[in-house]
């Protein structure tokens, strides 16, 4: 029920209208008008309302189960903005998914939208499935996330893909695929495994994308996207630089750090 005198609120009501009116009469007609006009014509404008409004309510049910994994806390930090619009009454576009510069919210405003956020929501979906599934991580609690002494030093810097990159680099150091802390040190000795005049390994790359592909259907991307980081802020940097500060992907334990006994 809406107050008619209440400018603001009746604004509000007539964009959520004309947004699922739309977001309708394009999945019905798409960007042929003549058949839209008859959209309006056969179908109640209710119908149609509800129609757009399912689109978006299919994106939010998804996104709402995400929310409750074990991933969730850990996505980055854009996707996490995505899974939180979606959760909003109504659901909501976050715009970084069409440009990576903006970080607002507002409705849906055409279907090229609710597919990408479609595709979106299936890349963390995969990434749900190769952890919690495949690679059967035990992702702690964001409040139990232990980082005394680390870099990065707070749960909220850490996402899927410190904790992926950081058991790479264990395994390629000759322990077991575990995101323990790297130590400082071990730095240099991991950058000339894993690099290749400035550039990450390609046979590093290729087994890799191919190892999470054969453990799901697309983790082969989620490799990718990680190992990108890998080559941008590590392997182009000489190993005589390599400042752990700087470094992404890896969760590390810094030299300086004294446990309390």
């Amino acid at each position: 029920r809406i107050e008619m005198g209440d400018l603001e609120q009746v604004s509000g009501v007539i964009s959520k209208v004309d947004a699922y009116l739309n977001l309708a009469l394009e999945w019905l007609a798409g960007q042929d008008v003549a058949a839209a006009k008859e959209c309006l014509t056969d179908c109640y404008c209710e119908d149609l309302f509800r129609l757009g409004y399912s689109l978006t309510l299919r994106l939010q049910r998804r996104a709402a189960v995400v929310g409750k994994t074990s991933v969730a806390p850990y996505l980055d930090h854009n996707a996490r903005a995505c899974v939180s619009a979606l959760n909003q009454n109504p659901p909501l576009f976050f715009e970084g998914v069409a440009d990576p510069t903006r970080g607002g919210t507002r409705l849906f405003a055409s279907l090229e939208e609710i597919h990408s956020v479609d595709q979106w929501l299936a890349r963390i979906e995969t990434q749900r499935e190769l952890f919690e599934d495949a690679l059967q991580f035990m992702l702690p609690e964001p409040a139990d996330l232990d980082l005394s002494g680390c870099q990065p030093d707070q749960a909220d810097e850490v996402t899927l893909v410190e904790f992926f990159l950081t058991s790479l680099a264990n395994k390629l150091l000759g322990r077991e695929f575990q995101p323990l802390p790297i130590a400082e040190e071990e730095l240099a000795g991991l950058h000339g495994m894993v690099s290749q005049s400035g550039v990450l390994h390609p046979r590093l790359r290729e087994e890799t994308v191919k190892w999470l592909n054969s453990m799901v259907s697309g983790g082969g991307d989620f490799a990718g996207y990680c190992l990108d980081i890998w080559e941008e802020e590590f392997c182009s940097v000489g190993f005589e630089d390599i400042d752990p500060r700087f470094v992404g992907g890896l969760i590390i334990r810094l030299e300086t750090y004294e446990p309390i006994t």
